[in-house]
């Protein structure tokens, strides 16, 4: 069906400002850099996966990424501001039958994980992966064209959940760990470390250096 990946990125000067207590600026921009490049790279090896794109803030460019191929979309570029307008506006530009909107910050990311996603894709209209407490969205997959309400922030898992079945289409909840499982605070730090099973190559070499 042809599946384009879009996953947005925060200005890096804005990044991951819960951890300011326990990571000073550089580390936390070196940290989100880290797993964005184990999702990015998890995304383009998949064989399911068409295309992979990039909506971000002020601070990323192309040269950034491994892959000099990648398409970026700057929040500038679409004239809009915030996740969500970027998302809807990146929407708009998508290529593919299918998108899959991602987080970047899922450094055990594993292609187990999007296989899910996509095969679940085939039974339903709209798929939504929660993150570890099932109050946020990480992931969700539906065909480009279908009109949901992007709500991505706090609370936005029951407000997606809503959304779809506002509109009648058919959803479904995949818990993947590799998706449930983002960095945002002090406590998530604890899971990142050299040892850890199913941490990415580059998040690894983050807990390396720090």
């Amino acid at each position: 069906m042809g599946i384009e990946a879009i996953v947005p990125l925060k200005s890096l000067s804005s990044t991951k400002q819960r951890l300011a207590g326990v990571l000073s600026e550089v580390a936390r921009q070196s940290l989100v850099m880290a797993m964005a490049d184990d999702v990015l790279s998890q995304l383009r090896s998949h064989p399911e996966i068409d295309k992979v794109s990039i909506v971000c803030g002020e601070g990323w460019s192309v040269a950034q990424f491994a892959d000099p191929h990648l398409c970026l979309w700057q929040e500038s570029a679409l004239a809009v501001k915030g996740l969500n307008s970027a998302l809807t506006a990146a929407l708009t530009k998508a290529e593919c039958e299918s998108v899959l909107l991602i987080h970047g910050d899922l450094p055990f990311l594993q292609r187990v994980d999007i296989t899910r996603v996509i095969s679940a894709a085939s039974r339903v209209d709209v798929v939504l992966c929660p993150d570890q407490t099932s109050i946020g969205t990480n992931a969700l997959l539906m065909p480009r064209d279908t009109p949901l309400a992007l709500s991505f922030g706090e609370r936005s898992f029951a407000r997606h959940r809503e959304a779809a079945m506002t509109l009648g289409a058919s959803w479904e909840a995949v818990q993947a760990s590799g998706i449930a499982t983002d960095i945002d605070s002090p406590e998530d730090l604890s899971l990142l470390s050299v040892e850890a099973a199913g941490l990415g190559g580059s998040t690894v070499m983050w807990c390396q250096d720090i």
